[in-house]
């Protein structure tokens, strides 16, 4: 095999290997409806790549500011039950209203089997929080 193609086998080989691996990401979103919304409360450690010292308690709210969907991304890797487990450990509550009325989980169970049911993508890489 030539020098030029063991280095293009390998460079494809590289990138094909890279790409298998996706991106753990959490969609909040709300529909355009009127009073759609969704808020989750919880502590500096359920963003991405945060500090795992850092207690702040924090407010992610959409729709904000004319924002309908807000993308956390949590890098490579899908959403394995460890993951979410470790994920709803750091929040203290979701609430969702839309037409049908509110709902509120503040339950760590009941926010883990929340996630865990709407887990999906390629690989289960991507957890959905909406209100529609």
């Amino acid at each position: 095999m030539t020098t030029a193609k063991t280095i293009s086998l390998f460079i494809f080989a590289s990138l094909f290997l890279v790409n298998c691996d996706p991106a753990k990401i959490v969609v909040i979103k709300a529909s355009n409806k009127h009073n759609t919304s969704v808020m989750i409360f919880g502590n500096g450690r359920m963003l991405p790549f945060a500090n795992r010292a850092d207690s702040n308690k924090i407010v992610i709210q959409v729709p904000l500011n004319d924002t309908t969907k807000r993308t956390l991304k949590y890098g490579l890797g899908d959403w394995y039950e460890g993951a979410i487990t470790d994920l709803a450990k750091n929040i203290d509550s979701i609430i969702i209203s839309n037409a049908q009325g509110r709902t509120v989980l503040n339950n760590k169970t009941d926010i883990e089997t929340y996630l865990k049911k709407h887990r999906g993508g390629y690989a289960k890489n991507i957890l959905r929080i909406e209100a529609k």
